[in-house]
């Protein structure tokens, strides 16, 4: 995935699943760590999704939780 682009709010969520983040990641949440809306956040989470890096788990919307994929 190096070669993958992200932005910088995709890079800092991806940073803090490999490091010390506690908890089930979910778009809400994830709005709130960044200061931006909770569809930009769905829609960062949805194209880390889309490129491999994320899973979502849950029964889908907003109780979707996200799991990292790739390596640490």
């Amino acid at each position: 995935h190096q070669e993958t682009p992200f932005n910088d709010r995709q890079r800092k969520m991806i940073n803090a699943l490999q490091g010390d983040f506690k908890g089930k990641l979910n778009s809400s949440k994830w709005a709130k760590m960044t200061g931006v809306h909770r569809d930009t956040a769905l829609r960062d989470m949805q194209d880390l999704v889309d490129k491999g890096v994320l899973s979502g788990t849950g029964e889908g919307g907003r109780s979707t939780n996200y799991v990292l994929l790739m390596p640490s």
